[in-house]
């Protein structure tokens, strides 16, 4: 199969991608083959080329982000359109996605939204789950007012789009006029004292990882503030200094977030939670991206790699599949090719229909058209019967603020907890699970007693230490009775995660 390589000899060698031919991987248990459609290049994936991290092994398939459709693996999944990003290991210690194939963990994937094509997916996995996780980190409720450094940037203004979807106000940080603050022309921030009246921002998620910018930032948080950065210099000084009386005294936190960190399944997770707001538009994946073929895109890596271009690209693996965005395809490149799209309309009952409509590219004789329009409905009623089934196992069931709890994670958190209880032991210095008195009147499907336990936004099993904002509830015969948190509360009291 045609693929992106990195290849390294020796340590003292710089890497070398090159567009080459390797072997198809064959499917594995407990794994799928997808047949890739679009891949884009971040900035990671630049450094990656350019052998910046040294945990890289090579040789290595390139790409972190990619969209495409399940060809081999469990039933339900074959035949699914899923998009994905890579955590720490795809693209470093796993070949990655810039190939016409690739191997995932059938629960490292994430079913794509309908409403968006195959590029627009390839490219939103990287900023926005980096974004996501700056959230979670940072906590960040409806209540909060938000400072956003480079707002504008991939991450910045995915982050803006997401903290919309929660009700914070948000403050946008930029080196243009385009900004509330203008960064170039006031990197002290003291347009904030006008914008918050003196009281200062309750969140700054920082994606440029300036220092200057970094400690003006923590002058202007408000008592218990939090920042969150994603980003450090790559050369000169990046050590800050700041007092530790003032920033103890107010309750300040800051926080290092780095998306090569969590699990591939971290990331599905984060990725299964966002879908559902592409699908009814309230994100967008933003940024306007060029599409190269795979067998010119080592030319779009140089142009980046040398930074000779602004341009963003995202790998097409084959500019005939189905699924990839042919109108920005065509707008974008000059390959020009026929595009034909029609409907089958099936009745069904009396004044009702089903309707199937189907982008080709290619042209079809009547008779085969018409052959082919009968599988492709028969094709689509599968299809729905099995994107109910993925969704059922690997989706959304509790989401508590922006963290997406599935099904296992729940039953995961209560077979611990009650576990513990009809032992009598309990871990975390808070005595995990202890008796939780219901102080604020929720509406649970048992009796009392109740007892609460933690349920991690890193999707382990809690086994002490600090117990996070969430907890699973449940009874003493070890029946769940719902999912709380304490984000989105005031003080220490809890409101319920939202039932997806």
């Amino acid at each position: 199969m045609k693929a992106l390589q990195l290849l390294r000899q020796t340590a003292s060698e710089a890497p070398r991608l090159v567009f080459t031919e390797v072997p198809k991987p064959t499917l594995i248990p407990n794994h799928v083959l997808v047949k890739v459609h679009a891949s884009a290049i971040h900035p990671s994936d630049v450094g990656n080329a350019l052998g910046q991290f040294a945990y890289t092994q090579y040789p290595r398939v390139v790409g972190r982000d990619y969209a495409g459709v399940v060809e081999e693996g469990p039933q339900e999944l074959v035949g699914q359109e899923v998009y994905g990003t890579s955590g720490r290991e795809y693209a470093f210690t796993k070949d990655g996605f810039q190939a016409e194939y690739c191997l995932v963990h059938e629960d490292e994937i994430a079913l794509k939204p309908k409403s968006i094509s195959f590029v627009e997916a390839a490219t939103i996995g990287v900023p926005f789950t980096t974004a996501s996780q700056m959230i979670e980190r940072a906590a960040i409720t409806e209540c909060d007012t938000v400072l956003v450094i480079g707002a504008n940037g991939a991450v910045g203004s995915s982050a803006v789009q997401l903290i919309e979807n929660i009700g914070a106000r948000i403050i946008k940080a930029t080196r243009d006029a385009d900004g509330h603050v203008n960064t170039d022309k006031d990197p002290e921030l003291n347009t904030l004292d006008v914008l918050t009246e003196g009281k200062g921002v309750d969140v700054i998620l920082d994606t440029v990882g300036s220092p200057t910018l970094m400690l003006n930032g923590l002058k202007k948080l408000a008592k218990n503030g939090r920042l969150a950065f994603i980003s450090a210099p790559k050369v000169g000084a990046r050590d800050i200094s700041f007092d530790m009386r003032d920033f103890y005294r107010a309750d300040l936190s800051l926080l290092g977030c780095n998306s090569l960190n969590p699990s591939a399944k971290d990331m599905a997770r984060r990725m299964s939670a966002i879908a559902k707001f592409f699908e009814s538009g309230k994100l967008k994946s933003g940024s306007k991206w060029t599409p190269v073929p795979i067998d010119e895109a080592v030319e779009a890596y140089g142009k980046l790699m040398k930074r000779t271009t602004e341009e963003k690209f995202v790998v097409v693996m084959d500019e005939n599949s189905y699924g990839v965005d042919e109108r920005t395809y065509k707008d974008q490149r000059s390959s020009v090719w026929s595009v034909a799209s029609w409907s089958i309309i099936i009745p069904v009952q009396p004044n009702q229909s089903l309707v199937f409509n189907f982008p080709s590219v290619f042209t079809l004789s009547p008779f085969k058209m018409v052959s082919f329009k009968v599988v492709a409905a028969v094709v689509g009623l599968v299809s729905s019967a099995s994107a109910a089934a993925i969704e059922s196992r690997a989706s959304c069931v509790y989401t508590c603020g922006s963290t997406c709890y599935w099904q296992s994670d729940i039953d995961d958190a209560l077979s611990a907890g009650y576990s513990h209880y009809k032992s009598g032991s309990t871990i975390g210095s808070d005595d995990y699970p202890h008796q939780y008195n219901d102080y604020e009147g929720f509406s649970f499907p048992t009796a009392s007693p109740w007892y609460e336990f933690p349920i991690l936004n890193t999707f382990k099993v809690y086994t002490g230490g600090s117990p996070g904002a969430d907890r699973v509830i449940f009874d003493s015969k070890g029946n769940f009775d719902s999912v709380i948190t304490h984000t989105g509360a005031s003080g220490n009291d809890f409101v319920a995660c939202k039932k997806d």
